[in-house]
């Protein structure tokens, strides 16, 4: 579930397409458009030591959202950048940080 427990919320960009009226009946499809883990590194005396939290592995993803109404008319679309703890989603090492 995202962005769910531990999450950061960065930035959302939404276009609100079509207005919408109380008593609407109205369907939201959120989908990752991209995951990417990265490691995240702290220095000390020196050296790079990976860090022990649970931000140690951290993802950052782009998600998609899009409303419609009950007759499938979009009302709502954008998008959402977040970063979320490792083990809240699956995908692939990407970079580092």
């Amino acid at each position: 579930m995202l962005p769910g427990p531990g999450s950061v919320y960065l930035s959302q960009d939404i276009q609100f397409l079509n207005p919408v009226f109380v008593g609407d009946a109205l369907t939201a499809t959120v989908s990752i458009l991209t995951c990417e883990v990265k490691e995240k590194q702290t220095e000390k005396e020196g050296t790079v030591q990976k860090t022990a939290s649970s931000w140690a592995r951290i993802a950052a993803a782009t998600t998609v959202t899009k409303m419609v109404d009950n007759t499938k008319v979009a009302v709502i679309k954008g998008t959402a950048k977040i970063l979320v703890p490792r083990d809240s989603v699956d995908c692939e090492v990407k970079s580092k940080m």
